[in-house]
């Protein structure tokens, strides 16, 4: 086979694309009469028999692809839904056998064969001599059949040629079909996230969750990946950040939502639990109190949900939390942004938290300006979500039907400029917090330079820079 058909065949963006290179590739060859691709699947990927009842729904090989050269005048040797079709797995056929054993099939001269597997009448009229059939594998995975008819009698430097070609054309078919469920997972993520942000409530302890930032989108995505199981979830994040609004979303797109959330009181904790238990603020629990919620989680049937804001595994490297507990708790983590990293979901949030405040406290809702908008955008919100709720509410109390004043506790318009001693300075502030939030490693999953998007070797060098010692930054 020539390499620019392989090229071809391998360069293809679909799983129709890739069919179409396969069959036009073979019927390059003059002695190739007829080629039929049949991939193993279910009924409903197939989009013959997708919408087709059929008394068995287990796998079967589905024609997928077929193309050709007919003698006879008026044949359609590309049509893929006649009676050939459809092969179950557990048939008796050479199609099925060749998909349940990973053997090829070659029929040298048809005419002498004792069982032909066609219309013996049907081959002599269009001089097809010999069949040579492969399996398709791909990752030690049968993917399908391809079956050549072709007009010479097969030699095993035939075999050999076609058996390249199998081998190519699967790998194609493979990725193609890998891609299509990746896109399909993709599509259905989108799907599920729309409706979780439709589902939630209307209003919580910080509001609605508002906005369609890459930061929040990539939490939601998280939540939703993680709702449906029942691992347990460590919610991080500052202050203000709505833990305790996702936790009550995680809860209510779970398996366990028709069962209540339990608040846990931290001077007491029950012996036995069911349904999902919200710890909030997890690193105040009292160690005295760390031990039994240890025992209860390993003998309970109970979901845990827990927020910090706190770095839990400092606490526990210092001592303060229980190690153990710690890996226990810590099984999906789920870190919040603050809202200074989202910039852009700041005015629909105010909007929305000035509908919710107008309507408590029974006066018009006021008109959010552009201007008075990018304000808000250029504040740095240390309180996050709840400290914008705040300031909104208030905002609406001063404003009584009137202009909108936002009454916020520092300058909102940054200096154009810094000093270069500042500049290093913050620099350094700010890889001294990653390696806090890391655990102090530098490198490998979760490390320092992970968070900060840095090059290991580069962070290594930029510590020795600012004097940070390696018994204070780990490199584990």
């Amino acid at each position: 086979m020539e390499l620019t058909a392989i090229l071809s065949i391998l360069q293809a963006e679909g799983p129709t694309d890739v069919l179409g290179q396969i069959v036009n590739a073979m019927m390059a060859n003059e002695q190739v009469a007829l080629v039929r691709i049949w991939f193993l699947d279910q009924e409903g990927n197939c989009p013959v028999c997708r919408n087709a009842a059929k008394s068995d729904p287990g796998d079967a090989l589905h024609m997928r692809a077929s193309g050709g050269r007919p003698i006879q005048p008026g044949g359609d040797w590309t049509r893929i839904d006649g009676s050939q079709h459809r092969v179950p797995l557990v048939s008796t056929r050479p199609l099925a056998e060749m998909a349940r054993t990973r053997k090829s099939v070659l029929i040298p001269d048809i005419a002498s064969a004792p069982e032909a597997p066609i219309d013996r009448e049907w081959a002599r009229r269009e001089q097809i001599e010999g069949i040579a059939g492969f399996p398709l594998e791909f990752r030690g995975k049968i993917v399908g059949v391809l079956v050549t008819f072709l007009r010479i009698h097969p030699t095993p430097a035939t075999l050999d040629w076609l058996s390249t070609f199998a081998a190519h054309a699967a790998v194609a078919i493979g990725n193609c079909r890998a891609f299509a469920e990746i896109d399909e997972l993709r599509h259905q993520l989108e799907l599920e996230r729309d409706s979780l942000r439709q589902q939630l409530p209307e209003t919580g302890a910080h509001g609605e969750i508002v906005g369609t930032s890459a930061a929040l989108t990539r939490v939601l995505q998280q939540v939703e990946l993680v709702a449906q199981t029942d691992s347990t979830v460590l919610i991080t994040g500052e202050p203000g950040t709505g833990k305790d609004l996702i936790a009550r979303v995680i809860h209510q797109r779970s398996r366990r939502a028709g069962n209540p959330m339990v608040h846990l009181n931290h001077g007491s904790i029950p012996k036995e639990l069911s349904g999902t238990l919200f710890l909030n603020e997890v690193a105040d629990i009292p160690l005295d109190l760390q031990s039994k919620l240890l025992q209860v989680l390993q003998e309970g049937n109970v979901r845990i949900l827990a927020t910090t804001n706190r770095n839990l595994h400092a606490e526990a490297e210092s001592g303060r939390f229980r190690l153990d507990l710690y890996y226990r708790l810590s099984v999906f983590p789920l870190e919040l942004p603050p809202l200074r990293d989202r910039p852009e979901d700041i005015a629909p949030l105010a909007e929305h938290f000035l509908k919710i405040a107008s309507a408590k406290l029974h006066l018009a809702e006021p008109t959010l300006t552009a201007q008075e908008a990018a304000r808000l955008e250029q504040y740095s919100w240390p309180g996050n979500v709840r400290e914008l709720q705040n300031v909104l509410e208030r905002a609406v109390i001063l404003a009584r039907g009137g202009p909108l004043h936002f009454q916020l506790d520092q300058p909102v318009a940054p200096p154009a400029f810094v000093t270069e001693s500042r500049w290093r300075e913050l620099e350094r502030e700010n890889i001294l917090k990653a390696l806090e939030a890391a655990g102090r490693r530098v490198s490998g999953p979760g490390g320092a330079a992970e968070l900060l998007g840095m090059n290991p070797n580069t962070l290594a060098s930029r510590l020795r820079a600012f004097g940070i010692t390696k018994s204070y930054a780990s490199h584990a």
